[in-house]
């Protein structure tokens, strides 16, 4: 699991599952994404993916999460993982309105009382 230490939104994921002959028996074959808040609780899930030997650029979709888990068909298992493409969710401009207005406010008011006086 991946923790994004705040809300993120996920847009794509590049994947692919390992090249190889009878050896590599402890390749993923699929994978699974799911999307958690910060309290844990499951917002998003993709379809299974199954993953080939070239890699796949998923478009995920997921928005305003704080984990990530990708889960493989095989609980000890490898895959490639080339990129995971993360913005970070922008935080409401409000609070910062209301504290550069608050001052302007506070200000016109006393000079109206000031002029009335």
């Amino acid at each position: 699991m991946i923790d994004f230490k705040g809300e993120a939104n996920v847009n794509a994921v590049d994947v692919a599952g390992l090249a190889g002959g009878a050896g590599w028996v402890l390749n993923s074959n699929t994978l699974q994404l799911f999307g958690y808040d910060e309290l844990g609780n499951e917002l998003f899930s993709s379809a299974i993916i199954p993953l080939t030997t070239t890699m796949q650029d998923i478009n995920v979709g997921f928005t305003g999460i704080s984990f990530i888990e990708l889960r493989s068909d095989r609980n000890v298992s490898w895959f490639p993982l080339d990129l995971l493409d993360v913005s970070p969710v922008p935080a409401p401009a409000t609070p910062g309105l209301m504290a550069l207005g608050l001052p302007g406010i506070a200000s016109l008011r006393r000079r109206r009382q000031g002029w009335s006086r």
